[in-house]
């Protein structure tokens, strides 16, 4: 398990937005940096923007679970192309609700909103009059704020599964600090 960790602290994964402005780097699965093709920034209306975050937030995941595939294949030295199903029900249930489970975040701002379906699925709200508002650094920091507390409520989520499908006891103070 420790091999695999490695692994996947050190596994890099970049994917560029359909439209090819935008590229996304994510290290370790924690780390993302965003940044936009010299001088695009501005050529966006927010709708469109939106729409180009969210299909890079799952061409992001998708290649992020290849690698994941990838590390967990060289670890146990067998080739997938999709995660093992666990021998035990339970574990089964838990990996279908994290892949069922609804995570959002809000920039600090407010302007940029995120919602993913286990993380493989976005959606991706920016309020109108931000791209003229905010410059490129500025909203780049804020989607990746964002990001992150998609993350976090992720998993907040996951820490609450494992209680009610593997059996983590959590003390009564810390649920009321994770409601789902």
């Amino acid at each position: 398990m420790a091999r695999f960790m490695e692994k996947l602290n050190s596994l890099v994964v970049t994917a560029t937005s359909p439209d090819g402005n935008i590229k996304s780097r994510l290290v370790g699965g924690e780390n993302l940096t965003l940044a936009f093709r010299p001088g695009s920034y501005r050529d966006y209306s927010e709708t469109v923007l939106a729409d180009q975050l969210a299909k890079l937030g799952i061409l992001t995941w998708t290649t992020y679970h290849r690698g994941w595939l990838k590390a967990l294949g060289e670890v146990n030295g067998e080739k997938y192309t999709k995660k093992p199903q666990h021998w035990n029900a339970n574990h089964r249930r838990y990996d279908d609700a994290i892949a069922e489970a609804v995570t959002q975040g809000t920039s600090p701002s407010g302007r940029i909103e995120m919602r993913a379906k286990g993380l493989a699925f976005w959606k991706v709200r920016v309020a109108d009059g931000t791209v003229e508002e905010l410059e490129e650094q500025h909203f780049t920091e804020e989607a990746v704020a964002a990001f992150r507390n998609v993350q976090l409520d992720m998993k907040r989520q996951m820490i609450l599964f494992k209680e009610k499908y593997i059996g983590l006891t959590l003390p009564a103070s810390w649920k009321a600090k994770l409601p789902i």
